[in-house]
């Protein structure tokens, strides 16, 4: 890909999950619950994931980088938290 075709921006979506429980027998984790990566897990069952991927502008691609499982009761100071940390994270990752 030429430069400017490697130009995205940011996008984040929200979609609605079945709240379910899983057991990651290789973490020793249940999976399910609410669980905002940097800001940690919550004890409350997950009901939506925030999915943040990123776009291209000039030409057509589209590539998830993250997602969180969250709650309709995600605030706004949370989700500028995640926002950030997806930022942060695709901007220090090293071109090719």
């Amino acid at each position: 890909m030429n430069t400017a075709e490697t130009e995205s921006v940011l996008i984040m979506d929200e979609v609605s999950l079945k709240r379910r429980y899983t057991y990651d027998i290789q973490s020793d984790t249940v999976l399910g619950y609410v669980d905002l990566g940097p800001e940690g897990r919550q004890p409350k069952p997950a009901s939506d994931a925030m999915v943040f991927m990123l776009q291209g502008i000039y030409s057509k691609w589209k590539i998830p980088v993250a997602f969180y499982l969250t709650r309709k009761d995600l605030s706004g100071k949370e989700l500028e938290k995640l926002t950030r940390a997806v930022l942060e994270a695709v901007v220090s990752t090293p071109q090719v």
